[in-house]
């Protein structure tokens, strides 16, 4: 246990506190702490008819259309409250599970169902 004195030596218990912390929130010291997260590609069919392949990058945070119209077509990841939203100003791919809301343009939003197609790596 660290204890330290109000008045003297202030700085370096607070430099022994802060160290102590750094090291103990880790992520290879904490069990609670999220694994890393592979990439994962998702096949999505949507009621419209169109079919896209997404890869999604944990690591850079983004969403990369694979196939499809919009190939190549890189979308960054957005914050949300909850599911998930990965957008530019004129893509939008947001959605919770497997269900997802397609969005290109003004055109009207469209529904899809995604299949994962297991990792990327």
């Amino acid at each position: 246990m660290i204890r330290c004195h109000a008045t003297r030596l202030f700085p370096a218990c607070a430099a022994s506190l802060l160290a102590t912390s750094a090291v103990c929130a880790s992520p290879a010291n904490d069990p609670d702490a999220p694994l890393p997260t592979p990439e994962m590609r998702v096949a999505y069919t949507c009621d419209d008819g169109s079919n896209f392949t997404v890869r999604f990058r944990p690591d850079s945070a983004d969403a990369v259309i694979e196939s499809g119209p919009a190939k190549g077509l890189v979308l960054p990841q957005q914050i949300t409250a909850s599911g998930f939203d990965y957008a530019l100003p004129t893509h939008s791919l947001r959605g919770k599970g497997a269900t997802v809301t397609w969005t290109v343009g003004r055109k009207a939003p469209v529904q899809c169902r995604g299949k994962s197609m297991g990792s990327a790596r």
